[in-house]
């Protein structure tokens, strides 16, 4: 099976930083997000949250209250999120790629309260 392509974005790494002891643990979760993003953590699309719009981005638990924050390519141009204006990825291939980008990481209200360029 290939693997997805993980791509971290800066606020990612941002978040990384304020959960060193976590980076660890995170690693191996990334690890087997790249190999199924769509199931692994019990990953799920989000919606609009408080004010927030997350919609054609994806969620997968760490731990009880850690959440990564991510997107997969793929998903994105084949239900047609960019085409909605949901994500804002430059640049964005026409045809899907196994690539997946990683948007945030940490406690949900503070995975979830970031605003992303993508």
């Amino acid at each position: 099976m290939e693997r997805y392509e993980a791509v971290f974005l800066p606020t990612f790494r941002a978040c990384l930083k304020d959960h060193p002891d976590l980076k660890e643990r995170v690693r191996r979760f990334v690890e087997r997000l790249q190999v199924d993003p769509y199931t692994t953590g019990h990953s799920h699309t989000l919606t609009k949250k408080k004010g927030i719009d997350l919609r054609g981005k994806r969620a997968a638990h760490v731990s009880g209250n850690f959440v990564v924050v991510f997107m997969v390519c793929e998903e994105c141009i084949n239900r047609g999120f960019r085409a909605a204006g949901y994500n804002q990825c430059e640049p964005c291939p026409e045809a899907p790629v196994k690539r997946m980008l990683l948007l945030a990481f940490g406690p949900h209200k503070e995975a979830y309260g970031h605003t992303w360029s993508a």
